[in-house]
């Protein structure tokens, strides 16, 4: 997981984060808090849309846009194709240019969560 910060249109800070989707909301919160950001200090929530893994992906989604619901906030989705790190694919960003409203994930395949297992 990557996070990162833009500040009056520049890219001010990025924090990487190798760990579970599981923790990604954990991981969230202790980066406000050793940052000292707060909840009024975000006015918009960018999150990557994909391509990526099923769980990643969809965590990742589901909480970008639940905080942006909770704030009021727009959430905008940004695809990353070429899954280029954080900090590159924000040096051409432009929020006019991005998709808002509710964020759908991008998977990298098809989900498997409804086909059987295989017998071992």
């Amino acid at each position: 997981m990557e996070l990162g910060l833009q500040k009056d249109g520049e890219f001010t800070s990025a924090r990487f984060e190798q760990t579970p989707p599981s923790e990604y909301l954990r991981r969230i919160h202790e980066w406000f808090l050793t940052s000292g950001l707060k909840k009024e200090d975000v006015d918009r929530v960018v999150v990557v849309s994909g391509p990526g893994s099923f769980t990643a992906s969809r965590t990742s989604t589901v909480i970008a846009n639940a905080i942006a619901f909770s704030r009021g906030i727009p959430v905008l989705g940004l695809p990353n194709p070429e899954r280029l790190p954080l900090s590159d694919l924000m040096k051409d960003f432009e929020s006019g240019s991005v998709k808002g409203g509710f964020i759908s994930p991008t998977y990298d395949q098809p989900a498997r969560i409804t086909l059987p297992k295989k017998p071992t």
